[in-house]
């Protein structure tokens, strides 16, 4: 936009004649000019180093030096930055030749009519200003377009940053499938210089299946044929390396400025850890849905084991039996036997057994089991076991290890019904953030892994993503229950731990456990002793609601000599026991009661005697009861089954701990 302008022009008169000088100033001034004065070439110079004119009329003046003058103000102003109109008191051509090759503008007589001069003069000033006008808008264009670019330069790093910040792959191809433009984490994953991408085609790409560029380019070609944005919730990639990876992908049409299709831009997120975390989470519903099943019925089902083999043992104690009827005597326990150790499956991969822990040594618990491992899998197995060094202890249950093992032993043996190779081996690990990223584990931290290798038949992927399911098997009917790896994946869960496998068809199949280090890493050097199993005289009171194993324990224990009081519920008992304490031995407590459970009579007992002798027993799950508060207090707990030994040796102990 121009200035606003409130005058005809301003101008600089130079004349060495004042009374000229004077004249032609007047008559310009009545015509709305801003007029300045010199009388001399420089005087002009030093007004126009100061001020700003429209124009100059300058005289000729005595011995040229207006032409001097005119020549200085060219040196200083350019060929026509400010318009000079020479001024000739006789018109000769000498001196108008001159001027005008001096730089002069234009130049007039003095005789001239003063209209003619004005008129010149005005479309000097005009063409002046409309220069400056042209000029500064040319300025302020320039102005905006380097304002502009830099502001697109800033855009451009901006979307350059956000474009390789992006946490997905993101890509640019043209109609024949060429790429020309992908973002750093696209690059990174391939491991492909961005020089290497630019007009490469996607068979440039590390794939398994060579079939792939083909199906690639062939949906690709789709998309720039019907102009339809096309979104893949799930796409699964086989790479060079071995990797699978899962991506949801979705693919937009590229026009120019016609509408024209030019190419297409791709986004593909890497969903691989979305979907281990929701496998994950699938397994642990239906573990929990069949747990809370399992948990449920484990207390009745346990009491009437419980009986079963109580009564049984106390069958077996009759003098005179035929040895058909002991036959049958021990058939049934032998089943009741099966039974109860169904009940552990079913309790251990719902999570719900109930942990003996202790701080235990891998390696040790591996050379125990050894022996056993090798009397199972027979002679045509090559079995072979390697301990790793500096291992740090584990806080597990001996006894739930040894069955995860084993249940992971029987299946490789069954994998290789012509023989093969098992290796069982442990070794130190530390799960870094990426390990578990990439697992789907919830933190870091040190591990004992424990590694079952087999080189049997390998499963393929549509049995591998079931195997831990509950009553899921390959075998035969009637050769498996579907519980053994069930059993496994639960306890390992309950120990805190996790289980990983990797299996190929014709290859074999390895599982990693990886338990955690023991936040106290220590060895427990106590033993239970294994004693004899005898009685005693002492006097124990029994609470126990189901009435059936209340009449089992009280024979059983009454059997070896005990004396015994019984109550039906916890509250009964802690009458009993507020009625004579100092005469009661030993209380033998059931943790779930009705009007009272264990625990609070174990609070309140604790209250009036804190040394009583107290022994709680259960058959339902840890995560259905509260059993938490008995190993925090180191309190001793019989499961549901027990064998009479069993309860005999238990008893037997707590009461001698007592002297």
């Amino acid at each position: 936009m121009a200035e606003f302008v409130t005058n005809a022009g301003n101008i600089l008169v130079v004349d060495d004649d004042p009374q000229a000088l004077n004249l032609m100033s007047r008559r310009l001034r009545r015509h709305d000019y801003d007029v300045d004065q010199a009388e001399s070439g420089s005087l002009a110079l030093e007004r126009i180093g100061r001020t700003s004119y429209d124009a100059i009329l300058l005289d000729i003046m005595t011995g040229s030096s207006g032409i001097e003058t005119l020549i200085a103000i060219r040196k200083n102003h350019g060929p026509s930055d400010l318009p000079v109109i020479m001024v000739t008191a006789v018109p000769d051509d000498a001196y108008v030749v001159e001027a005008l090759e001096a730089g002069a503008n234009d130049y007039v007589a003095k005789s001239v009519d003063f209209r003619v001069l004005l008129a010149r003069l005005k479309n000097h000033v005009a063409l002046k200003r409309a220069e400056k006008d042209a000029a500064d808008t040319r300025m302020r264009l320039e102005e905006r377009v380097e304002e502009r670019t830099r502001e697109l330069r800033v855009s451009q790093r901006l979307l350059r940053t956000v474009f390789n910040a992006i946490p997905h792959h993101i890509f640019v191809k043209d109609i024949e499938g060429r790429y020309t433009m992908a973002n750093k984490m696209f690059r990174e994953f391939w491991k492909i210089p961005a020089e290497n991408l630019v007009d490469a085609k996607v068979s440039i790409l590390s794939w398994a299946d060579e079939d792939m560029p083909v199906a690639i380019e062939r949906h690709d070609r789709r998309i720039f044929e019907k102009g339809e944005t096309v979104i893949e919730p799930e796409v699964t990639f086989q790479l060079k390396d071995g990797r699978e990876v899962v991506r949801r992908q979705i693919k937009v049409p590229l026009r120019d400025m016609e509408g024209k299709i030019v190419g297409l831009v791709g986004i593909s997120e890497d969903i691989t850890h979305r979907r281990q975390t929701e496998e994950a989470l699938r397994q642990a519903q239906k573990m929990e849905a069949v747990g809370q099943l399992t948990g449920g019925v484990a207390h009745d089902f346990n009491n009437l084991l419980q009986i079963i083999h109580g009564y049984t043992q106390i069958a077996l104690t009759q003098k005179d039996l035929s040895e058909r009827i002991v036959d049958h005597l021990q058939k049934v326990i032998e089943a009741a036997g099966r039974a109860a150790n169904l009940t552990r499956q079913l309790l251990a991969f719902s999570r719900q057994s109930v942990l003996k822990p202790e701080y235990l040594d891998i390696n040790f618990l591996l050379q125990n089991f050894e022996k056993m491992v090798r009397l199972l899998v027979g002679v045509d197995i090559d079995l072979e076991f390697r301990a790793g060094k500096n291992l740090l202890p584990v806080h597990v249950d001996p006894g739930t290890i040894e069955q995860v093992l084993l249940n992971l032993a029987i299946n490789a043996r069954d994998a290789m019904p012509k023989g093969g190779r098992l290796v069982i081996e442990s070794s130190g690990f530390r799960a870094d953030e990426k390990f578990c990223e990439v697992n789907a584990w919830e933190s870091p931290g040190d591990y004992v892994e424990i590694k079952v290798s087999d080189t049997g038949v390998g499963m393929p992927p549509e049995v591998l993503e079931k195997i831990f399911d509950p009553f899921f098997t390959t075998k035969d009917q009637g050769k498996g229950t579907g519980l053994g790896l069930s059993m496994v994946y639960g306890s390992i869960e309950q120990h805190g731990g996790k289980i990983l496998v990797y299996s190929e068809p014709g290859k074999g199949t390895t599982f990693r456990i990886y338990l955690p280090v023991a936040d106290n890493a220590s060895r427990d050097e106590t033993e239970i002793a294994h004693q004899a199993v005898s009685g005693g005289n002492e006097t124990i009171l029994i609470a126990e609601d189901t009435r059936e194993v209340l009449e089992l324990v009280t024979k059983l224990l009454e059997g070896v000599g005990y004396q015994i009081i019984s109550a039906n519920n916890g509250l009964e008992a802690l009458e009993i026991f507020n009625r004579n304490p100092e005469n009661i031995d030993l209380i033998m407590l059931d943790v779930v009661m009705p009007r009272m459970g264990g625990r609070e009579v174990y609070d309140q007992i604790t209250k009036i005697r804190p040394e009583t002798s107290i022994l709680f027993t259960t058959g339902f799950g840890a995560n259905l009861v509260d059993t938490e508060f008995l190993f925090k207090k180191k309190l001793t707990l019989i499961q549901k089954p027990y064998l009479p030994n069993e309860l005999f040796s238990t008893v037997r102990e707590m009461l001698d701990r007592r002297r």
